[in-house]
């Protein structure tokens, strides 16, 4: 069986990327990142939690289902299946490192930038190191953290067609434990960047818990694909879990953290890798304008994540005048801007570099689903 791309898990995934550029919005723009209204506070708290979560559990999700098609089509094969990771992530990422390196030295921070992490950036282990992981642009720590899944995806996979639950349960263990001794070795009363490199979970140990529940999910949605939820059950359940997130969001980022509650991120990827498998029975009326709007704005959604982030820099640097004291609709205009530009950046690299990653690809059989 073929899966191809699900346009539901497009307009997830362009929420988690809308989540985490609003969240890195309200740090540029707000002296105080913590806001005084406490429905707020939990928003924007958890939006780039919640977001990268998403990612990570739909690229897992997406990888089994690669994966699995290209095991029914001739064997998977390591070296073919890295190819094709690398040449569709590394010609945008490098880039977009390039892009936002030049943008830190134009808004006047460009003593941020050292030859440590020129060099861990380009080959993808700056998240291994506190001091580099997010020296140059805050949202490329997780590129990072994406090529070393790629690294064990194909045992993973094994793992979860093998035993979903039991896979899952290690990847929790695994990602707890790790973590645990990550605070250990750096404490993070120490402040930043350690501060913010344990709070992150920037290493691939510490975040393996999101992406399994999301291989765990497709494993499951292939094996019960001629069982499938009825739609009304669907919807149901949908929004069942949905009420549960916002709850969680509301009254339980303050949680997300392993000196809290070491389970708690864990169980927020579960129960967002629930919402990931409901959300693929979800039968969406073609002309629901919002849902249109999302599938059109998730084109290029890669390279907006990429660049996000510097565009961001440069128009608060821009703006900095009327930043000052910035109104709601200043702030609300220089949103608007601010996504625009991010997301005519993704489409333009799409149209110009997806051509030509497209001719580079190796030809090999099953791989028919991209993240």
């Amino acid at each position: 069986m073929h899966i191809s791309k699900s346009e539901n898990v497009d307009v997830l995934r362009e929420i988690a990327l809308l989540l985490v550029m609003t969240s890195h919005f309200w740090e540029m723009i707000s002296k105080s990142k913590t806001p005084k209204d406490p429905i707020l506070r939990s928003f924007f708290g958890m939006s780039g939690t919640a977001g990268v979560t998403l990612f990570f559990l739909i690229s897992g999700f997406g990888i089994y289902i690669s994966l699995s098609n290209m095991e029914k089509n001739g064997g998977i094969s390591w070296k073919c299946f890295l190819r094709r990771r690398m040449i569709r992530i590394l010609p945008e990422y490098y880039i977009a490192l390039a892009g936002s390196a030049l943008i830190l030295i134009g808004v006047g921070r460009g003593d941020e930038i050292s030859v440590g992490s020129i060099v861990t950036h380009l080959l993808l282990i700056h998240n291994l190191f506190p001091a580099y992981a997010m020296s140059i642009s805050v949202p490329l720590w997780a590129m990072g953290v994406i090529v070393h899944f790629y690294l064990l995806a194909i045992p993973l996979y094994y793992g979860v067609k093998k035993s979903p639950f039991l896979t899952l349960l290690l990847s929790i263990v695994v990602s707890v434990g790790f973590q645990t001794l990550l605070i250990k070795a750096y404490p993070p009363e120490q402040g930043p960047p350690l501060l913010l490199f344990w709070e992150k979970r920037q290493l691939l140990l510490s975040v393996v818990d999101h992406f399994v529940p999301g291989m765990a999910a497709a494993h499951i949605f292939l094996k019960n694909d001629e069982q499938k939820l009825s739609p009304r059950l669907a919807g149901l359940l949908f929004f069942a879990l949905l009420i549960a997130v916002l709850f969680v969001t509301r009254f339980g980022w303050k949680k997300m953290t392993y000196l809290k509650a070491p389970l708690y991120p864990s169980a927020y990827a579960l129960l967002l890798a629930a919402l990931l498998f409901v959300i693929l029975y979800i039968r969406v009326p073609e002309g629901f304008f919002l849902y249109r709007a999302l599938r059109f704005l998730s084109k290029g959604e890669y390279a907006t994540y990429l660049w996000h982030y510097s565009l961001g820099l440069a128009w608060t640097a821009l703006f900095s005048d009327v930043l000052v004291k910035p109104a709601f609709l200043v702030r609300l205009l220089l949103y608007i801007i601010y996504v625009a530009s991010a997301l005519l950046i993704g489409w333009v690299s799409l149209g110009i570099i997806g051509p030509v990653v497209n001719r580079w690809k190796e030809k090999c059989t099953g791989d028919g689903y991209e993240i």
